[in-house]
């Protein structure tokens, strides 16, 4: 009974973390459209957020476990399409490069897609591989924000290097990793 209680209690956490790590690209994107300028936005974390979010909504699918993977990360997958549309869109210099980096993206859900729907395996081990491919996609998402940081030593200024992505990699990498290595322990016992 207890356990029961302290699963639903770090679904819920780990959804709510999901959720703000998604709603805090709001800011940051809005002034993107309104300066029509990308300078200081990454591009790669926003394309990535997208492929992570499908990668664990097709995750969820193979589990049958919806809620809340599955649920929150629709969120994340339109927010993902979203934020890249916008930050394509008011990019200058190197749309063609974003956008065939956007592409890549896709292409690598719709081959998740397919395996999933047209995977020989059982629905278990077809989880157990979408659950390796959507932690590799959430470990370069979180990882990609670090790619300022050569600009930072670069330049020798950290204005480009907004603080609360510290706090945003830190938090949802201790939430996800507790949540998916409970499940996963929990798979083994």
């Amino acid at each position: 009974m207890a356990s029961d209680t302290a699963e639903t209690t770090i679904n819920v956490l780990a959804t709510i973390a999901t959720a703000c790590i998604f709603f805090s690209m709001i800011p940051g994107m809005y002034n993107v459209h309104k300066k029509r300028s990308t300078a200081g936005v990454n591009f790669y974390p926003l394309a990535m957020m997208f492929g992570q979010s499908m990668g664990w909504l097709i995750y969820s699918l193979a589990d049958h476990s919806f809620f809340p993977v599955g649920a929150v990360n629709c969120l994340g997958a339109v927010l993902g399409v979203v934020f890249s549309a916008i930050f394509i869109l008011h990019e200058k210099e190197r749309r063609v490069r974003y956008s065939i980096f956007f592409c890549g993206v896709f292409a690598l859900v719709i081959a998740l897609l397919l395996y999933r729907f047209l995977g020989t395996q059982d629905d278990d081990k077809i989880a157990k591989v979408l659950g390796y491919f959507a932690d590799v996609m959430a470990i370069i998402m979180f990882g990609l924000p670090l790619i300022l940081m050569g600009d930072v030593i670069k330049t020798k200024n950290s204005e480009n290097f907004p603080l609360p992505i510290n706090f945003r990699v830190a938090g949802s990498l201790e939430i996800k990793h507790r949540y998916f290595m409970n499940s996963r322990l929990g798979s083994f016992l």
